[in-house]
């Protein structure tokens, strides 16, 4: 997992699922640090991970967990329909408010 040093955040943004965005439809390719880099337009980043296999291999999915709640309603806004080795990246965000 790819990890930066913490910000500060306040009590808004405390709560880690909030901040978390999961991201579908990845390429084989993509790496933590390639997707770390793509989101860090939307705000600063606590964190960019990859599920993978037991051998290692991407489950082509992940996570970006932002320091701030807003990131997530910026990459809403600024990367919807992103691409990344010709495959359009599915992002979602499971909470309303």
């Amino acid at each position: 997992m790819l990890k930066r040093k913490l910000q500060y955040r306040d009590d808004e943004d405390c709560d880690e699922d909030k901040r978390t965005l999961p991201c579908a439809n990845l390429d084989e390719r993509a790496t933590e640090e390639i997707l770390y880099e793509a989101f860090l337009q939307a705000g600063p980043i606590e964190s960019a991970y990859i599920h993978k296999d037991e051998a290692g291999r991407s489950c082509l999915f992940g996570f970006i967990t932002y320091v701030h709640r807003c990131g997530i309603f910026y990459v809403l806004k600024l990367l919807q329909g992103l691409t990344l080795y010709r495959k359009r990246i599915s992002i979602s965000y499971p909470y309303t408010s």
